[in-house]
C-alpha cells in the first residue's frame, strides 16, 4: 500500500469516527455501514491531513496471541473448532478487541459467502488477525488482509457491544494485566 493510499484510509477513519454526514450509508443486517469505494470517493475530495503515526505490528501480533489464547466457544460466532484455528469464527469479536486497543474502524467483506471483519487502524493500515482461520486460497498470515473491503463500519461502543465481544475483551485484558479480574 502506498503512503497516499494509507493517508486516504486514515482520513476515512476520521470521517467515519466523526460521523461525516456526507458518507453514504447502507445497512448490513442490523448494522449501518458505509460502502467503502463511495466513502473513499467522498474523502478523496477533502483536504488531506498529516498521516498519523503507524502502529507497531509487533504490538498487534502480541495482542493477536492473547486474543487466540482467550478465544473459545463462548466468544465465537456460532460454532467453534479450535482444531481449525484458535480464531475460528472470531473475526468480529477479535476486531472489536483490536479496535478497543488501537482505535480505528472495522472493515467488512464476504469470504466464501460468509461475513468477515477486520481492522482499519487510525494510521490507515489494515490488519486481519483472524485470516488464519480460512483454507487456501484465502488463508492469511494473521496480519495481512485476505480480501478487499466492501464496507466500513462505525466505531463500536463497548457498552453497546455484543456480549461475546465484551467477554473476549475482558479475558484478553486479564491476560495483558495479570491479577485484574
Amino acid at each position: 500500500m502506498t503512503t497516499e493510499q494509507r493517508a486516504l484510509k486514515a482520513q476515512l477513519v476520521v470521517a467515519v469516527l466523526t460521523g461525516n454526514p456526507e458518507l453514504p450509508i447502507k445497512k448490513i443486517g442490523l448494522t449501518k455501514a458505509h460502502p467503502i469505494n463511495q466513502a473513499l470517493a467522498v474523502i478523496s475530495q477533502t483536504e488531506s491531513q498529516p498521516l498519523p503515526k503507524p502502529v507497531n505490528l509487533d504490538e498487534v501480533w502480541a495482542l493477536r496471541e492473547k486474543i487466540a489464547e482467550a478465544a473459545n466457544h463462548e466468544t465465537a460466532f456460532s460454532t467453534y473448532d479450535r482444531n481449525i484455528d484458535p480464531m475460528h469464527n472470531h473475526c468480529k469479536a477479535a476486531s472489536f478487541v483490536v479496535q478497543q486497543k488501537f482505535g480505528g474502524v472495522l472493515l467488512y467483506a464476504r469470504i466464501n459467502g460468509e461475513a468477515h471483519y477486520w481492522n482499519l487502524l487510525p494510521c490507515g493500515e489494515e490488519v486481519d488477525i483472524t485470516a488464519t482461520q480460512y483454507d487456501p486460497p484465502h488463508k492469511g498470515n494473521g496480519i495481512t488482509p485476505i480480501a478487499e473491503a466492501t464496507h466500513v463500519l462505525p466505531y463500536c461502543d463497548p457498552k453497546k457491544a455484543n456480549h461475546r465481544f465484551r467477554l473476549l475483551a475482558k479475558r484478553v485484558n486479564s491476560l495483558l494485566t495479570p491479577g485484574v479480574k
